[in-house]
Formats: C-alpha cells, structure tokens, sequence
C-alpha cells in the first residue's frame, strides 16, 4: 500500500482554500474609508498562513521599488508573492511530518539542524510580536473582528514554531544526557 506523502498533499490543499479566501475577501465590498480596510476572509486566510505573512510584505516592498508587478487574474504583487509562501510553508509542514514519522531518536543534531531549531524560534517570537501589535490595537486593518482573529491565529503558529523548535533541542539533550557512550 502507497502512503500519502503530506508534503505533496499539503501545499495542493491549502493553495486551494488560500485562493478561494484571498479571493473572496478581495471582492467584499469594504467601507468607504480613506484608511486601509482588509475583509475578515483576507485576515483569516493571513492567520492560517501567518509565517508566510512577511513574504506578501516582501512583494510589496519590492513591488514598490522597483517595475510594478502587474496583477495576475485580480492577485496584486502581495498576493502573489503570500500565495508563493503558502505553498512553501506548507510543503516544508508536509515534509517535516514526513520525516518526523520515519525518524529514530536523534543521537546527533548537526549545527544546521540546531540553528534550524533556533531560526523556527525566533521566527515564532516575531510572529508572536505581530499577534500582540494585533491584540493591541484591534483596528489598525479598520476591521476589528478579523484582526483579532488573526491575532489569535498568529499567536497558534507562534507558539507552534516555539514549541517545535524548543522539543527538537529538548529531544536531542535528553537523548545525549541518557546515552551512555556520551558519558565517556
């Protein structure tokens, strides 16, 4: 029997359901305010996705500074660049799973793996920075119901990336403090 290898699965299903609520959220009508308004659909597709948040910032940014991207079927230059994170973000949720059923205790954490580690915590003590800039001040979007969902949604990752990263080193430790051969 075949099994299902969540890092193909994963990054199909979610570009999916982010296409489907970027765009929907992209069509709701907003108030006529002169601030910027983001719909509830925009913010919680964002809140799903939160660490691949800052690569739609990086298409503004770049989007901003140099040639404007042009809109592809609606998805301005943040859309693009968030929906490529999404399928990124998800692959590498996929393959980490993949690999975590397949593993045997680690005996030895290469200094990428543990500086990987690091990396997933102190991206999730950045995102978690965002949660409470949403927590904070709820109205910054002028849409106070889907920024603290968001925020909620941030502070999940958050402490997912935190705990994945904090358990990886924690393992490793424990395994190298019980092996007797390290004792030597």
């Amino acid at each position: 029997m075949r099994t299902v290898r969540l890092s193909r699965v994963l990054p199909g299903t979610q570009i999916v359901i982010a296409v489907v609520l970027t765009a929907w959220g992209n069509r709701v009508p907003g108030p006529r305010y002169d601030t910027l308004w983001v719909s509830t659909m925009g913010l919680i597709c964002e809140g799903i996705n939160a660490p691949a948040v800052p690569l739609g910032i990086l298409g503004v940014l770049i989007n901003r500074s140099g040639p404007t991207i042009p809109s592809i079927y609606g998805f301005g230059a943040w859309d693009l660049f968030f929906l490529t994170g999404v399928v990124l973000l998800w692959f590498l949720v996929g393959r980490a799973v993949d690999h975590r059923k397949s593993r045997a205790s680690p005996q030895r954490m290469p200094i990428s793996r543990a500086g990987l580690n690091l990396v997933l915590m102190t991206y999730g003590a950045f995102i978690f920075s965002l949660a409470l800039t949403m927590f904070r001040n709820p109205w910054i979007l002028n849409n106070r119901v889907g920024t603290l969902t968001e925020g909620v949604l941030f502070a999940v990752w958050s402490l997912v990336l935190i705990l994945v990263g904090t358990v990886n080193i924690g393992v490793y430790i424990r395994a190298k403090l019980l092996d007797p051969r390290s004792a030597k």
